[in-house]
């Protein structure tokens, strides 16, 4: 492979190719991109149809509503309240309440539902939420006991289970 001062060898699809074949990058050395125009532009593409995709899907709430995720109970101690959501991806989630509020701890898990479960938690749980808010809830026994009797064919997970699985 002969390489001169006028072609460059493409990061992507391995092919020399003249310079006139990438585009300008003014933070690279030899002030070229490493990838050639051609591939570059079918990254391009493709990552736009990924990202037109993904915003239709959360538009229409269609992959969401039928994804299976978790329902969970955050308990935030310097409010005196209760976080009711879903996730697909607990140990993240946790991570971003975490960051967020430094006084939440999870209290519950329910494994394995979807979306509309989570809605029919919130529908039972309407007399004890927070003015103003769509998930917070009061900090009390009722809260508590309607979360942890919620009848679903899928057990409760407790708290030593859950930090196994998010740890």
């Amino acid at each position: 492979m002969v390489v001169s001062l006028q072609s460059k060898v493409c990061s992507k699809c391995k092919e020399v190719k003249l310079l006139d074949s990438f585009h300008l990058d003014k933070y690279k050395t030899d002030g070229y991109t490493i990838q050639c125009k051609i591939c570059r532009n079918s990254n391009d593409k493709r990552n736009r149809i990924f990202k037109i995709t993904t915003k239709r899907d959360i538009n229409n709430f269609d992959s969401v509503r039928s994804a299976y995720g978790c329902v969970y109970m955050f308990r935030d101690s310097a409010n005196n309240a209760l976080k009711v959501g879903f996730t697909i991806d607990l140990a993240n989630r946790t991570k971003q309440h975490k960051t967020s509020n430094p006084f939440l701890v999870l209290v519950s898990v329910i494994l394995k539902v979807d979306m509309q479960t989570e809605k029919r938690l919130h529908d039972r749980l309407e007399p004890y939420r927070l003015v103003d808010t769509q998930e917070w809830y009061k900090d009390c026994l009722d809260v508590l006991d309607i979360f942890d009797s919620y009848d679903h064919e899928k057990a409760l997970v407790n708290i030593r289970r859950l930090r196994e699985l998010t740890d």
